[in-house]
């Protein structure tokens, strides 16, 4: 009778070491899950957040430079600057302003920037060029090698290329700089009331079928012209 006592005692003991070991596991077993599950997740959040640029914002090198506002990058495809226009071929100074613009920008690394269109009806990327802190767009328009045109909705950075554009005005640089031609100095389009300098990038604007001369400012508004308010002759 004492030894199944005895028995039943041992065998409760055993039952309840072993219920105990049981908890101490499964608590054990929670703590050091729980951190592993909790370490797992942080590395798959902090994978998923973009690194280096924004995602508007891509690196990038330009490869070739086609006019004083128009790039191609490396890939091949062509870039248009927001915000600004530049001489076209056969216009006046588009060989300046395409020469600023390569030795701003050209074998060099840039951050290119998109505004809110992607690509314009050439299939030209929209954006503006970054070499650094200096933002080109404003930075061609500044030196007076292109103008302020705005391409809506694309106007993040309008207001700055403005101010580039009235300093450049102000200044008279390049594009402003009027040239003095003894024989013919002003044009005008015979569709249009403002005459101009024939340095000045509206002027060159202007169709030759349409255009005619005039050797004064006198003669021009006699004709029923007004001074271009850009380069104010």
């Amino acid at each position: 009778m004492e030894k199944a006592r005895s028995a039943i005692v041992v065998a409760g003991w055993v039952i309840i070491s072993l219920l105990l070991l049981s908890v101490l596991t499964g608590r054990n077993h929670r703590k050091t899950s729980k951190p592993i599950i909790i370490v797992h997740s942080k590395i798959k959040k902090f994978e998923q957040i973009p690194l280096g640029v924004p995602s508007n914002k891509i690196k990038t090198v330009v490869t070739k430079v086609l006019d004083g506002d128009t790039v191609e990058i490396d890939g091949g495809e062509r870039v248009r600057l927001i915000g600004i226009d530049a001489p076209e071929k056969y216009e006046p100074y588009f060989k300046e302003a395409r020469d600023k613009l390569k030795e701003l920008v050209d074998k060099k690394e840039i951050v290119l920037e998109k505004d809110a269109t992607d690509k314009d009806s050439y299939g030209r990327l929209l954006r503006y060029i970054w070499l650094g802190n200096l933002l080109v767009n404003a930075e061609m328009v500044r030196q007076g090698w292109a103008v302020s045109q705005t391409y809506l909705p694309n106007v993040k950075y309008q207001e700055q290329i403005l101010k580039a554009s009235i300093e450049a005005t102000i200044k008279k640089r390049r594009l402003w700089k009027p040239i003095k031609d003894e024989k013919c100095p002003y044009v005008a389009s015979r569709l249009q009331k403002p005459f101009h300098y024939l340095s000045c990038s509206q002027a060159s604007k202007i169709l030759e079928k349409n255009r005619e001369y005039f050797k004064t400012r006198k003669e021009a508004i006699k004709a029923g012209h007004r001074p271009c308010k850009f380069c104010t002759p």
